[in-house]
């Protein structure tokens, strides 16, 4: 086995099967093995930043790592517009980038950057970056990546050419699959207490809070306790709409209707979202787009279990939550799910249930956030 075969089946054994790829010359190695595998998906793009566009998008909508096969310091380079709004989104992907021999970089050839080396250009647009030292290391490396990826990570390995030919020792067995932390359950209580206060509340959204079972659940707390339900400006992650799901208003991006918009909310709680801040700074303009008395308040980061900390936010505030929605961490497939054609979620949207017709069987209901057009179960 050499240290191509050891990094295809790292990635291969963890369930990252599909590669987008630019290569060149220093990846001819990586492209030979791959042509040997039939558990490797290639996907030739024309253009650096196609290849980490099209990965950004397939592990967003996937929900798993896409790998991408970069050529050399520059070829990255071309790229890294496309991994910087992957980054900000916390998509799994990652990145293999074909560097000179490592008897040869002293050497200074052409593809050799002027002051620095390919890793120090990674580190600015990756979670985690690592320079394989061996062949075997590149095994090695394929396993912490796909193990970090999995939790919303950018991961880059540097991979000298020498090291794709020479001998390797099989890669270690993927680990179990790793968990995002849980969010504090003292931010969970603090979110709880604010949420029935009686002061004007905006349940502020990000990142996989967006879509599936997280979106739902928050529609149903913001039902309950009248807060809005909003978006972080630009859905980091996606942001599902269509019948049956709730409203979800997005805050502006110009500053001075995002001012206009949250001027009335004396406070804000985010989930997965960052503050609402200026994309730019204006002379004499405030950075933040929220009112100056308005508390601010992050109970779940983007990079937390975020299906978790609103499942335990619902039970906080009264409502508990579905069986069903453990079962769908990532996807928006859960809205969907059907038996018979009818809803398999009492419920799950309405926060008017009670209120249906028993003859009908059907709610209409809307609230300030939901809109229902399924038909409820009644309790």
């Amino acid at each position: 086995m050499n240290g191509a075969q050891a990094l295809f089946k790292a990635l291969t054994d963890a369930g990252v099967t599909t590669c987008f790829a630019n290569p060149g010359t220093s990846e001819m190695q990586l492209v030979y093995e791959i042509g040997l595998t039939a558990n490797v998906r290639p996907i030739l793009c024309l253009q650096e930043d196609v290849v980490t566009g099209a990965a950004d998008g397939y592990a967003r909508m996937k929900g798993s790592p896409a790998v991408t096969l970069l050529h050399v310091g520059s070829g990255f380079a071309n790229g890294i517009a496309m991994l910087h709004n992957a980054g900000r989104a916390n998509t799994p992907v990652i990145n293999v980038v074909g560097a000179n021999a490592s008897y040869h970089q002293p050497n200074y050839p052409e593809h050799e950057l002027i002051n620095g080396r390919v890793i120090d250009l990674a580190r600015v647009v990756s979670h985690w970056t690592r320079e394989a030292r061996s062949a075997s290391d590149l095994g090695e490396l394929g396993v912490e990546a796909t193990v970090l990826a999995k939790t919303g990570k950018i991961c880059t390995i540097v991979a000298p050419t020498n090291f794709h030919w020479e001998d390797a020792t099989p890669p270690p067995i993927p680990p179990a699959a790793s968990h995002r932390p849980m969010a504090s359950p003292d931010a969970i209580g603090h979110a709880a207490k604010m949420l029935v206060n009686g002061k004007k509340t905006g349940l502020v959204l990000g990142n996989l809070a967006l879509r599936g079972d997280p979106l739902e659940i928050a529609g149903r707390i913001a039902a309950k306790t009248n807060a809005a339900l909003l978006s972080e400006t630009f859905p980091s992650f996606s942001l599902a709409r269509g019948e049956g799901r709730p409203i979800v208003e997005i805050i502006p991006y110009y500053l001075e209707a995002g001012l206009e918009f949250l001027k009335d909310f004396e406070q804000l709680i985010f989930v997965g979202a960052l503050y609402p801040v200026a994309t730019f700074a204006y002379r004499n303009k405030p950075t933040l787009k929220s009112a100056p008395r308005c508390a601010l308040f992050t109970m779940a980061s983007a990079d937390q279990d975020l299906l978790a900390a609103l499942q335990l936010l619902a039970k906080a505030t009264g409502l508990g939550y579905c069986r069903d929605h453990a079962s769908d961490t990532s996807g928006d497939h859960g809205s969907n799910r059907r038996i018979n054609g009818r809803n398999n979620r009492p419920n799950a949207l309405c926060a008017n249930a009670r209120q249906c017709s028993p003859s009908r069987r059907s709610c209409h209901q809307w609230s300030e956030n939901i809109r229902c057009d399924r038909r409820c179960t009644l309790p």
